[in-house]
């Protein structure tokens, strides 16, 4: 896989960066995952699913919620506020 990381027409910063973004209460996520787990703070789990690209979360608890992505092989974690 390494050979994938070394394309120099693109900056490191463009490859496997996932940042999810909240939107209109969805989460809106740039790249591609596996699939996803959301928890409250104390850890109970939410929502989980496979792949989405705009994963809604209007009808969970407001405040700040995780994200986990599963990505190749990494789990990514987000902490992201639910307005």
């Amino acid at each position: 896989h390494r050979d994938l990381h070394s394309f120099p027409t693109r900056r490191s910063s463009d490859l496997g960066t996932v940042v999810p973004v909240i939107v209109n209460g969805n989460i809106q996520i740039p790249g591609v995952y596996k699939n996803y787990r959301i928890y409250s703070p104390t850890g109970q789990l939410l929502k989980q699913g496979g792949y989405e690209p705009n994963i809604s979360i209007a009808n969970l608890q407001q405040g700040i919620i995780v994200l986990k992505l599963v990505v190749d092989d990494d789990v990514k974690t987000y902490k992201l506020q639910n307005k």
